[in-house]
C-alpha cells in the first residue's frame, strides 16, 4: 500500500525508497519529554505533519517500558507500517509483542457482510451519538490494556484529531475526547495532529494550544518556493524555534533562516528526515 504522505515528502525524489532515513536530529530537535503531558501539531491547509507524528513514534517506541494506542483517523496502518520502515522500526512487531495498540473508526466483519477486510464505516446521522460514545469507550479500554502491559508512560498518538469532524462527530465531541485523555492518568500523555482548514478545526487547535506542553506550528509556503514550508516549535515559558524545512535527497532537510544563503546550492542544511 503507498504512503500517501511519504509520496508528498518524496515526490520528484529518485531512489527514495531504498534510503533509511536518519531522523536523529530531528528528534534531537523536539526533545519530547515524559513530563510533557500534550504535544501539538498545528498544520495550516497545505501542511502535512504526519511526518512528526511518525518520528515521535518512532521516539517513544524506542523506550522498551513505554507503550503506544495509536489512534488512526488520517492514515490507516499500511501507511505507519511503511514509513516505520523508513525510519527503520517494524510496526506490526511492535503490535505483536503488545507495545502498541491500534485505534481506528472501522466496522467489524459482521457490519460488511462478512468480509474478511475491514472498512471504514459509513455512519448515518442517527448513528453518530452512538459512534462517539462507543468509539471513545474503546479508546479507554485500550489505553487501560496498555496500561497493564507497560510500567512506563503511555502515548496516545492521534494522527489528526480534527478527522472525528468528518466521521460526524462535532465540535464538543472532539473537545470532549481531548478532555478525558487530559484527565485519564498522570501516567498517560498525548501527542496528536490538528489541521486548521476549517473554523471547528482552528476551534480545536485553539483550544489544544493552551494547554499543550509544546506546539508544532506548520506553515507551508508561497506557491513557487524553492522551500515546502515553515516550522515553528513553541515550548512552555521560552522562545519560539523557528526552521524552515524542504524534501531533499533523502527525506526532509530543515535548517534556521539564514543559515543556509542558498537553498539549493547551501552545504548548511540539518538532514531530520
Amino acid at each position: 500500500v503507498e504512503s500517501i504522505s511519504l509520496q508528498k515528502i518524496t515526490e520528484n525524489i529518485p531512489n527514495m525508497a531504498h534510503s533509511k532515513i536518519d531522523s536523529t536530529d530531528l528528534l534531537k530537535t523536539l526533545n519530547i519529554q515524559d513530563w510533557q503531558k500534550i504535544i501539538t501539531v498545528k498544520e495550516d491547509s497545505e501542511s502535512d505533519g504526519n511526518f512528526l507524528i511518525c518520528h515521535a513514534l518512532k521516539h517513544v517506541l524506542e523506550d522498551e517500558n513505554k507503550g503506544v494506542c495509536l489512534i488512526t483517523l488520517k492514515y490507516d496502518l499500511a501507511h505507519y507500517q511503511e514509513v516505520g520502515k523508513h525510519l527503520d522500526y517494524n510496526l506490526v512487531e511492535k503490535i505483536n509483542s503488545n507495545k502498541v495498540n491500534v485505534i481506528g473508526p472501522t466496522s467489524s466483519d459482521a457490519d460488511d457482510g462478512g468480509s474478511s477486510s475491514k472498512q471504514a464505516k459509513k455512519f448515518k446521522t442517527d448513528d453518530k451519538a452512538e459512534f462517539a460514545k462507543d468509539f471513545f469507550k474503546k479508546i479507554r479500554k485500550n489505553i487501560r490494556e496498555m496500561k497493564k502491559k507497560q510500567s512506563g508512560y503511555i502515548y496516545v498518538i492521534i494522527d489528526n484529531v480534527d478527522c472525528l469532524l468528518d466521521l460526524g462527530i462535532p465540535l464538543k465531541g472532539c473537545l470532549f475526547l481531548i478532555n478525558m485523555l487530559l484527565n485519564f492518568h498522570e501516567r498517560v500523555n498525548l501527542i496528536t495532529g490538528v489541521n486548521t482548514t476549517t473554523n471547528d478545526g482552528q476551534s480545536i487547535a485553539t483550544a489544544l494550544c493552551f494547554i499543550s506542553d509544546m506546539v508544532i506550528t506548520l506553515n507551508s509556503l508561497k506557491a513557487g518556493s524553492c522551500l515546502s514550508g515553515l516550522m515553528i516549535i513553541q515550548r512552555l515559558d521560552t522562545p519560539a524555534e523557528q526552521y524552515q524545512f524542504k524534501a531533499a535527497e533523502k527525506g526532509v532537510k530543515i535548517f534556521r533562516p539564514g543559515e543556509c544563503s542558498s537553498v539549493n546550492n547551501g552545504s548548511n542544511f540539518r538532514l531530520v528526515c
